[in-house]
């Protein structure tokens, strides 16, 4: 097969990562707004304000446009640090998360010097970084305003202080606080970032290491403490507690007595979910299957911290796909080396190998070419939209408005509606209640982005005849295209 010859030569090998890394790079200015931008820009934005997180996006939800208590503390605190430097920029907002994903890599490489038996060849590292660069997941959050990027930083950080630390007598004692710190960041960056310190000190108990893993976790400790920053009296506790119960993301994750079994039973989700997702699922499990002895053998602490790793994500965690970014290099250096000995394997093993691998280069690889294909500026057509509305105005949009207008309006996202109605009043939503909720929170004006808006609001928008249908429910139709349609309030 092709892709056994092409696994045989360095400089081709090298030719794909360059690929990969310019189509990156070229993808850059030609990308979609994500459905995350938003909300974490202007999280940040009244940080940075305020030195305290409140949301307008969130007005008449939790008592979010008072104080947000639980939101992913380090993560948003470095946003507000982005818009102090560059200002309410969507493209600096979005590559801060390339930048903790680059500053990864550099630990993954880091990693590959301190293992030179294994990745003993330039050929070995090339494929890593070309799996990680055309892993979909990389391609898209490596440069969209998400904190996977940050917690993968720190949790691979605290990983290679943990390695450097029991695989040398000689290792400085510096290194299993330090760990523990990084761990705990992990945390304080996002709540998903806890599964570093519970998998950091299970790895040191497992390795008969009691006095460090006991140094480690109150390090973990110490490194999430500023999460509690913004808590100072009893009132913001009492309303940190209310937040958290009523999260409607937490909310997802309950399971009753048996949680840990359900959500163990039910991991496999997480990897099977989406087609470049199971496409990489699929050469991990035929890598482990037939190469698992060399592999335990080979690099044993990263496997062992891996599987603990994987264990924790499992048990802590929502079963969203994106939250393996966080272990997909652990994975990637496992079974990149026996990729790269592919024709080593006999009989029917090579070729599933081969096509495995050939159909996540594929698969993510025409994934990738759909973001790019996707491409629209936001802030632009949201400049044009502003041109209906004056300034000051208070108005009810989709939470794309943002971008570049948060100076111009008080925002409310329709989506604060959309929650309440679908998550708490277990009632769908529809125009009718969109433009009731509008009057009752005193909102002049009313705009439907059908791109990041609900389906129900879009099915139905789509349904109306406009040369009849002018007004509705004390609002008019002042302009309306293929994706918006705005509303005023008429008294």
């Amino acid at each position: 097969m092709v892709l056994q010859n092409i696994l045989k030569s360095k400089k081709k090998i090298k030719h794909g990562l360059i690929f990969s890394i310019v189509l990156f790079v070229i993808s850059i200015p030609l990308r979609k707004l994500h459905i995350d931008d938003p909300w974490i820009a202007e999280y940040s934005y009244w940080i940075a304000k305020l030195g305290y997180l409140r949301s307008d996006l969130m007005q008449g939800f939790l008592n979010y446009s008072e104080q947000m208590f639980v939101y992913h503390k380090g993560h948003y605190l470095f946003g507000a640090l982005v818009y102090k430097i560059f200002g309410f920029t969507m493209y600096a907002f979005k590559a801060s998360s390339l930048f903790w994903m680059l500053a990864s890599f550099v630990l993954v490489k880091a990693y590959t010097r301190l293992k030179p038996d294994v990745f003993s060849t330039q050929s070995t590292v090339y494929l890593v970084f070309f799996m990680l660069f055309i892993n979909n997941q990389f391609f898209e959050y490596g440069f969209a305003l998400r904190p996977e990027m940050m917690m993968l930083f720190f949790g691979f950080s605290s990983f290679l202080a943990l390695y450097k630390r029991v695989n040398s007598q000689s290792a400085a004692a510096y290194l299993t606080p330090l760990a523990g710190l990084l761990a705990g960041l992990g945390g304080f960056t996002h709540l998903t970032g806890l599964v570093f310190s519970f998998s950091g000190f299970s790895f040191l108990l497992i390795k008969r290491e009691f006095k460090s893993s006991f140094i480690f976790g109150i390090f973990c400790l110490i490194g999430f403490a500023p999460y509690f920053y913004d808590i100072t009296s009893l009132a913001d506790w009492q309303g940190f507690l209310y937040q958290l119960k009523n999260d409607p993301v937490l909310a997802t994750m309950s399971g009753g007595g048996f949680a840990p079994l359900t959500k163990l039973l039910h991991e496999h989700q997480r990897y099977f979910v989406y087609p470049w997702v199971v496409s990489f699922t699929l050469v991990l499990f035929f890598t482990l299957i037939f190469d698992f002895k060399k592999i335990k053998s080979e690099q044993k602490d990263l496997l062992l911290m891996t599987g603990l790793s994987a264990l924790f994500l499992a048990l802590l965690t929502a079963k969203t796909a994106k939250y393996l970014i966080i272990i997909t290099p652990y994975l990637t250096l496992l079974i990149a080396p026996s990729l790269l000995k592919i024709n080593n394997f006999k009989g029917a093993k090579k070729y599933v190998l081969a096509l495995s691998l050939f159909l996540f280069i594929t698969v993510n690889f025409g994934y990738n070419l759909q973001i790019i294909s996707r491409a629209e500026d936001k802030p632009k057509k949201n400049a044009q939209i502003a041109k209906l509305i004056p300034h000051g105005s208070y108005v009810l949009s989709s939470i794309s408005f943002v971008f570049n207008q948060i100076d111009n309006y008080n925002i409310q996202a329709i989506n604060a509606h959309t929650l309440w109605q679908t998550r708490y009043l277990k009632i769908a939503p529809s125009m009718d209640s969109l433009l009731e909720f509008a009057t009752k929170h005193q909102r002049s004006y009313v705009i439907l982005d059908k791109k990041f808006s609900h389906k129900v609001y879009t099915d139905e928008l789509n349904s109306w005849d406009y040369h009849t249908k002018t007004t509705h429910k004390n609002f008019k139709i002042i302009y309306h295209d293929k994706q918006f349609v705005v509303f005023k309030r008429m008294t």
